[in-house]
């Protein structure tokens, strides 16, 4: 017969693998904006977009592996997603307020800037 846990050890653990879950699920964007990094270009499907959290899927196409970064008009980091391997799709959510941006896909040793407009 298979050994059985407590009750008392089960549930908090339970409890812990749910809650971990849900802290997971508080991050869902207000918008989805598509961007593909390839070794010459980085490429937003759109360029014009509303405030609030924004997820930025980031392909990455470039045969190289690559970095992404949200600049402000100012030149100041927003934030970045590193580690992005060919081929692979990463997501960078931000939360941004109206102005100016500049999206950088990095890819090897590359800085390729693609500006945006938050309304």
């Amino acid at each position: 017969m298979p050994a059985r846990l407590p009750r008392a050890l089960v549930l908090p653990a339970l409890g812990v693998a749910l809650g971990a879950g849900l802290i997971g699920c508080g991050k869902s964007a207000d918008q989805t904006v598509d961007v593909t990094a390839t070794e010459d270009a980085c490429t937003l499907s759109t360029t014009t977009l509303d405030t609030g959290k924004t997820a930025f899927e980031v392909k990455n196409d470039s045969g190289d592996e690559a970095e992404a970064y949200v600049y402000t008009a100012d030149g100041d980091k927003v934030d970045e997603v590193e580690g992005i391997a060919d081929g692979i799709t990463r997501t960078l959510t931000v939360d941004l307020e109206a102005g100016s941006y500049e999206f950088a896909c990095k890819p090897g040793t590359k800085d390729i800037r693609a500006d945006f407009t938050v309304r």
